[in-house]
């Protein structure tokens, strides 16, 4: 009995080594962090997507200081695509109302009252704006590209008109 436990352990143990051991391998996970700037600015809002020629996108959120990390990516080569329109003030949303009440008044009529909650200190040094970049870099066709080995990775991408 002791020794099919021994070997059933050393089988796991060796498993475990072999995994972990994942260098070469085309498909190992990778991480991936770096800044984003246009015209040499910080980009201090938005999203990332990287889309993996491997197969699949991996999203990434940018920061107020135009930095991002996203991890278990597939190595290889990736396009990579921007977009700050999220971050945008004026973009216009759709607005749904499903009740009887105008927007900003309570079912009875009475307008609602809302108090906003005072901004912490750390959330003031953070704070994310809006930068307009071209459009080309949000596509999933942007000139953005960049390849991923297996490991940590640090990609930068200057954005230009």
């Amino acid at each position: 009995m002791n020794r099919v436990v021994m070997s059933v352990m050393g089988l796991g143990t060796l498993f475990v080594f072999m995994v972990g051991c994942n260098d070469g391998v085309a498909n190992a996970p990778c991480n991936v962090s770096g800044k984003v700037t246009y015209k040499g600015a910080p980009v201090t809002g938005g999203n990332m997507t990287f889309w993996c020629k491997e197969g699949g996108s991996y999203s990434a959120t940018l920061d107020a200081s135009g930095k991002y990390t996203t991890a278990n990516l597939p190595a290889g080569a990736a396009v990579v695509s921007v977009e700050t329109e999220s971050t945008n003030p004026n973009r216009k949303t759709d607005t749904y109302s499903g009740g009887k009440s105008k927007v900003g008044q309570s079912d009875s009529g009475a307008p609602k009252k809302m108090t906003a909650s005072p901004m912490p200190d750390y959330a003031k040094k953070s704070v994310i704006t809006y930068v307009k970049i071209p459009a080309k870099y949000g596509k999933n066709d942007s000139p953005l590209t960049t390849t991923l080995k297996s490991g940590s990775n640090k990609a930068d991408f200057d954005l230009v008109d």
